[in-house]
């Protein structure tokens, strides 16, 4: 049975000789398909944050399922970068996993994505990742701002936007030194942490 209505945490990574992102722009381009598939309203955005060699994404499917959704942005990102690079094959390890989860832990989802690279050890603190949607939530001039729906994760906090938004930084920098309880290998292994609703939903959207 499909879910309506519901927000998912998605992850996804490449392929062991690949990266996902070779260069700057190459993380400009992935955004901007992001920002189509909002603009045809085929998905709500409301967090992401994109490494060399994986991102994870916190959208709800709005026109179509999800997995045709991240089947068509994932695939236009595979032929764009074998065509820049002179590649050929798949660039995403396999299918993306989804964790389908209740939209009252939007906030905590969000914050999981943005302090996976703090807990890696790449960053010390979850502003400094240049590809983070925490750029949007706590710069109220940033251009993300016009296409993520900030606004549920925000409302959460306070009605003021700028008291929210250093609240929300409060709120995710509060955990940075907690364990990432969603790496990928237990969204692939195991069943989840206590604020996910459901357990975790394999899809049939294999990723070439």
């Amino acid at each position: 049975k499909k879910l309506q209505g519901y927000p998912y945490l998605i992850f996804a990574q490449s392929v062991a000789e690949r990266t996902l992102f070779e260069e700057e722009t190459d993380f400009h381009l992935y955004l901007q398909a992001l920002e189509q598939k909002v603009r045809e309203e085929h998905l709500q955005v409301f967090g992401f944050c994109l490494q060399n060699n994986s991102l994870r994404l916190v959208v709800q499917p709005h026109k179509r399922d999800l997995a045709p959704n991240i089947q068509s942005l994932h695939g236009r990102h595979t032929r764009l970068m074998n065509r820049k690079y002179g590649h050929r094959g798949p660039l995403f390890a396999g299918r993306f996993r989804s964790i389908l989860f209740a939209p009252f832990h939007l906030a905590e989802a969000v914050r999981e994505v943005h302090l996976y690279p703090v807990r890696t050890g790449k960053f010390r603190s979850a502003i400094a990742p240049r590809f983070s949607s925490h750029q949007a939530y706590v710069n109220q001039d940033h251009p993300w701002r016009h296409w993520l729906n900030l606004k549920p994760v925000l409302a959460q906090f306070n009605e003021s936007v700028p008291v929210a938004q250093k609240a929300f930084s409060r709120f995710v920098e509060s955990a940075a030194l907690d364990t990432d309880l969603l790496t990928p290998r237990e969204a692939y292994h195991r069943p989840l942490n206590q604020w996910l609703l459901f357990h975790l939903l394999p899809l049939d959207a294999k990723l070439t």
